[in-house]
């Protein structure tokens, strides 16, 4: 009786573990308030003295086993991310967005929503190689599923007209690094065409 109330607790313990991991779909990061995720946060620094996105260390706004997304730390509150819009085809890995230009869709695809700036998501290669061109670019392969860059077009920015110039450098300063993952190449596109 007592080996069956032990499993049957360890067994509950197990579920609500499992559980725990359900509910929203954003990274750790992207769930911090402003002040936590600001790198001068608690310093008594001027607004106007935040050293040029350059002249920083990188900030990870999402990172798993094999991706790691980075931003310049001056970037690093004008960085949304999240993981919506998988199916049956397309696995999100992250979305990424221009903070001060995010509203949610309708629709609510990562596209429509304002202030996208970048989706990683991954799929089949066959479908990857006919999906490649128009902002999308095939990045790298675990050797089953091929890993996708997808980013707004030049001129495609439709936000606050103000922030154009931020939303640019922010976009232009994301770097992807793919770690242990193989690079996806022409020739490997070519073999799935």
């Amino acid at each position: 009786m007592r080996k069956r109330r032990l499993i049957l607790w360890l067994a509950c313990a197990c579920l609500l573990l499992a559980c725990a991991g359900c509910g929203e779909a954003e990274t750790q990061e992207a769930q911090m308030p402003v002040e936590e995720t600001n790198p001068t946060a608690g310093m008594d620094v001027p607004e106007d003295s935040t050293p040029p996105a350059e002249e920083t260390g990188p900030f990870t706004v999402y990172s798993d086993d094999q991706i790691t997304i980075t931003v310049p730390a001056a970037y690093a509150e004008l960085v949304r991310v999240d993981d919506i819009g998988s199916d049956n085809i397309y696995t999100v890995i992250a979305n990424l967005y221009y903070a001060p230009d995010y509203k949610e869709s309708e629709v609510y695809t990562p596209q429509t929503c304002g202030g996208w700036m970048l989706t990683v998501e991954r799929l089949d290669p066959h479908i990857a190689a006919h999906t490649e061109g128009s902002g999308i670019r095939c990045r790298a392969t675990d050797g089953e599923y091929v890993y996708l860059e997808e980013r707004p077009e030049e001129g495609a920015y439709d936000g606050d007209p103000a922030h154009e110039e931020e939303f640019q450098a922010v976009l232009d300063a994301i770097q992807v690094d793919y770690g242990g993952l193989e690079p996806f190449t022409e020739e490997d596109l070519a073999m799935f065409w």
